[in-house]
Formats: structure tokens, sequence, C-alpha cells
């Protein structure tokens, strides 16, 4: 029979260990104990960090369908949305993730915390390619229609039914505009492509 008094002997035993290993100096730890600090191996831009998979890839949070660039004889033909928050951008191979489309479109898991939802927003800016954002647990747009593969806004919104979006190389990556007429940002290299869920 396994009883608690035999475990308080062992958890002070342990305890002592870990505070005997612990190097010490004027701070309680000495942080040059533990070597050289390593550069970050992130890539970091002002609207979001990015990183590119160039294979099949599933969330860690769960399944579900890739939303892919399906026009044909474009840069980013068969590339899908990488599901982070902040900017979403278009990346080689399928990265299949926990969506839920209806009037908004959400991802279960946006910046890598299951428990966090992250929700498909526009934001009007005076173009007509209107940013987009996923964003954490703010479901602003209610305008997209979820009984469509194609991925696109309904009838009877402020942006009637849109199922074309820009992408533009932007510091290196595609991101992702919903595009409702002809303009394009100054200076970018950018196609126009449809998206769809695929499962």
């Amino acid at each position: 029979m396994f009883k608690l008094s035999h475990i308080v002997p062992l958890a002070a035993a342990f305890a002592a260990y870990l505070v005997g290993s612990v190097p010490t100096g004027s701070g309680g730890v000495d942080p040059s104990s533990f070597g050289p600090t390593p550069e970050p191996s992130t890539t970091t831009s002002t609207t979001s960090t990015v990183t590119t998979a160039t294979s099949s890839a599933t969330s860690a949070c769960g399944s579900g369908p890739a939303i892919v660039a399906i026009t044909s004889g474009t840069p980013v033909t068969g590339y899908s949305l990488q599901g982070n928050v902040g900017t979403p951008v278009l990346t080689p191979g399928t990265h299949y993730y926990p969506y839920t489309f209806g009037s908004y479109i959400s991802l279960q898991g946006g910046a890598d915390n299951c428990l966090n939802t992250a929700y498909f927003n526009l934001h009007s800016n005076g173009n007509s390619y209107v940013p987009i954002s996923w964003d954490i647990g703010r479901k602003l747009t209610l305008d997209w229609n979820g009984a469509s593969t194609v991925i696109q806004t309904r009838n009877g919104t402020q942006w009637g039914v849109q199922s074309w979006f820009l992408t533009c190389k932007e510091q290196g990556y595609w991101a992702v505009y919903l595009q409702t007429g002809s303009d394009t940002p100054s200076g970018e290299t950018c196609y126009l492509t449809q998206l769809q869920a695929q499962y």
C-alpha cells in the first residue's frame, strides 16, 4: 500500500537537489552559466510572423480543410492559406486547419494555441482591395457565404457577392486581400485568384 508519508521525504530530497543545482550570483541565477543566447530563427515583419511549410501539414489543434488558391496560371496556384494571426498569406504546400465556415470564417488554434479562435475579418480601407486579418477572439465580419466551397462574401452585405482575392508579394510573402474592383497596392506584384476549401 502506498502512503502519503512515503512521498514527503522524497519530495523534500528532490526539492533540495533542484535548489542546489541552480547556479547563483548577485541576482540568484547567473545567466552566463547557461551559455550564449541564441539568435532568433523566425522571420518577423511589422504585420505578422510566418513559418513557411513546403509539404502537407495538419494543425496540432485538429484537422479540417485546406484553403487553396485555385486559379491556374498564377505563381500561387496550389498554394494554401497559412493559418496564423495577422495578415493571411499563401504559402507552398497544403495546410489543413480546423476551419469553421458560416457567416464568419474561424480557425481553431490561432497563434499556435488550441484554446484560441481566430476570425477572418475584412477591414475597409477606401480601396477596392480590402485588407483581411486573422484576429483572435474578434468576430468582426459576418459577411461570408458558408454554403460555398469557393470562399466568397454573400449577397445582401456591404461587399455583395465577391469571390476574387488579390494576392500581392509583400516582404517575401503572398499577402491576401478581398478584391472588389480593380485597385492594386502601388509598386507591388499582384495576381487575382479564387480560394477554395478543399477537404
